[in-house]
């Protein structure tokens, strides 16, 4: 974010520069190639950059976190599995004592 405050004051100290110095009137096309070369990429780019790099860091945590929870399903998974193999053990002996 420092480098977009950096980028903003460098685009407006330009500025006047743009507009003419003074009492003149301003050269709407200086004006607004200004805009869209020096102020839109300049500050948005370092502004978007930001937005990605705190979405990425979004995203690894969810990945993270889903693994975790994943993981954590699967160990339910086995003790469950190993608590129905146990009962049927159970099951399979009590049959053949029974019958």
């Amino acid at each position: 974010m420092t480098a977009a405050y950096l980028f903003a004051i460098l685009a407006l100290l330009a500025l006047p520069s743009v507009l003419g110095y003074g009492w003149f009137p301003p050269r709407t096309l200086l004006i607004v190639g200004w805009i869209s070369q020096t102020f839109v990429q300049l500050v948005m780019l370092a502004v978007l950059q930001l937005g990605q790099n705190l979405q990425a860091k979004g995203a690894d945590a969810r990945s993270q976190q889903t693994y975790l929870d994943a993981e954590a399903i699967l160990s339910e998974c086995l003790e469950l599995q190993k608590h129905l193999q146990s009962q049927d053990e159970i099951l399979e002996r009590l049959i053949a004592e029974g019958g």
